[in-house]
């Protein structure tokens, strides 16, 4: 993506070139990448399972909305008008929909149970990758400052996610395990099942289940690393 942004800024206004390059991002890495990675069922599976958030979690995913709430658009609300306020909600549904299936859908399903593949790997590259759209529109706090505030927002929406992953794991392996019921949500991708767990909940034994076996939990590693090896350069 720093080529993409790069190209874009020689070319276009960096405001321009800023909004291009997220549309090739949101297009290209996700929505086509999951799509690749999870197919249509798994895209689907990714936005509809999972656990309703508790209230810890609540807290954390409300972190980074406060601070942003509180550090861009209060000291700008007079700018903000039906317009500027639309263009907001619609480019946030699409980037958090979009960042949803990429930077947790796509790990969780591919290395559940496994902290570093499945959220360590993520955190990185959904914090590095935040460098590329410094390139053509840096931030007024500085670079370093973005990525720091990138991280943070990327850890605390990674935290519940990773919690019930890791706790779906350890319940799978009990006699008394079920299925949870599923709703559609920003941090809805962890703990994915299988089809025929989520036709049939427990129908698949425990130790079958790669979500439970950190090695087994990597059959796709070959498309992650392309991943990550795209979002590090960025």
């Amino acid at each position: 993506m720093t080529a993409v942004f790069a190209r874009l800024g020689r070319r276009l206004s960096p405001r321009v070139a800023y909004a291009a390059g997220f549309a090739v991002y949101w297009a290209c890495w996700c929505a086509a990448f999951p799509l690749w990675v999870l197919g249509p069922q798994g895209v689907r599976r990714a936005l509809r399972s999972g656990r309703l958030p508790g209230p810890v979690d609540v807290a954390l995913l409300a972190f980074p909305v406060a601070g942003a709430v509180g550090a861009e658009l209060l000291p700008h609300r007079r700018l903000v008008d039906l317009r500027v306020a639309a263009v907001m909600l619609g480019t946030a549904a699409v980037n958090a929909v979009g960042e949803e299936l990429l930077w947790r859908g796509t790990f969780l399903d591919q290395f559940r149970g496994d902290l570093l593949r499945g959220a360590l790997w993520p955190l990185t590259g959904f914090t590095v990758w935040h460098l590329a759209p410094q390139l053509v529109l840096p931030s007024s706090r500085g670079r370093a400052g973005f990525l720091l505030g990138a991280a943070v927002v990327g850890g605390a929406s990674r935290g519940p996610a990773k919690a019930r992953s890791i706790g779906n794991c350890w319940s799978n392996s009990m006699p008394s395990s079920s299925a949870s019921g599923s709703r559609p949500s920003s941090s809805s991708a962890a703990g994915l099942l299988d089809d025929a767990e989520l036709r049939h909940p427990g129908s698949v034994p425990a130790r079958g289940r790669p979500g439970c076996d950190p090695k087994a939990a990597g059959r796709e590693a070959i498309q992650t690393r392309v991943l990550l090896v795209s979002s590090g350069h960025a």
